[in-house]
């Protein structure tokens, strides 16, 4: 099972529940979306000036880094959307059971 079936086969709203009235130990960035994607942008972008002072090669390894964090943008959405999309149906189904 690949970590993405994982991921799917933990979905469960009682998950959720449980982590919501017990809790678990993580670390949470209050910082804003913005904020949070504008500082790794940045790391990113000055690591990369120092590696590639080049421009041409500084826009290939660019170009690469974007095609790969676009990737990973479709496919997180996508799954998110489907989890979300299960989430309201079991909440759907478990409340026609009351």
């Amino acid at each position: 099972m690949n970590y993405i079936d994982q991921i799917f086969s933990r979905m469960d709203i009682r998950q959720i529940r449980e982590f919501l009235l017990n809790g678990c130990e993580s670390r949470i960035d209050r910082r804003s979306y913005i904020d949070r994607l504008e500082e790794a942008e940045e790391r990113v972008w000055t690591r990369l000036r120092e590696e590639y002072p080049n421009a041409k090669q500084f826009n290939e390894i660019m170009d690469l880094i974007t095609a790969y964090a676009t990737t990973l943008e479709e496919v997180y959405m996508d799954i998110g959307m489907q989890a979300g999309a299960a989430l309201v149906t079991q909440i759907l189904k478990d409340s026609e059971k009351k």
